[in-house]
């Protein structure tokens, strides 16, 4: 099983929006995603949020939902890619996390290359 959830607190991390966080109520969806994590224990976890998750409150908010995956028992790869620099046509920074249950060799696991190409839509 592969649990992907996208944009799970966008509005509470974006810049454009308050950046309350945890402190939001609306922004505690994360730990729904953990609790329901912790019930179907998927083999590989898939999230994307906004770019700003990586930096909010000085990186804590990240590095709790990193530890949580962790006490979950997950290993967990993060970075911020840009969909333009993989052929898309748009500008699009996103945080993506991986995790994988500690059942799955994940050691060779690394995210993709960006082959740099531009394209427009009217190449599509």
């Amino acid at each position: 099983m592969i649990f992907y959830v996208e944009d799970f607190l966008v509005k509470h991390f974006s810049i454009s929006g308050k950046q309350k966080g945890f402190d939001d109520i609306r922004g505690t969806l994360f730990f729904d995603i953990a609790r329901i994590v912790n019930h179907h224990k998927p083999k590989v976890l898939f999230l994307e949020n906004v770019k700003n998750l990586a930096k909010h409150d000085d990186g804590r908010t990240l590095s709790a939902i990193i530890e949580t995956l962790e006490n979950l028992n997950y290993r967990v790869f993060t970075k911020v890619l840009n969909s333009s620099n993989f052929g898309l046509p748009q500008n699009r920074e996103r945080i993506y996390i991986v995790a994988f249950n500690a059942d799955i060799n994940s050691e060779k696991f690394s995210f993709p290359i960006p082959s740099n190409e531009s394209t427009c839509v009217e190449d599509i």
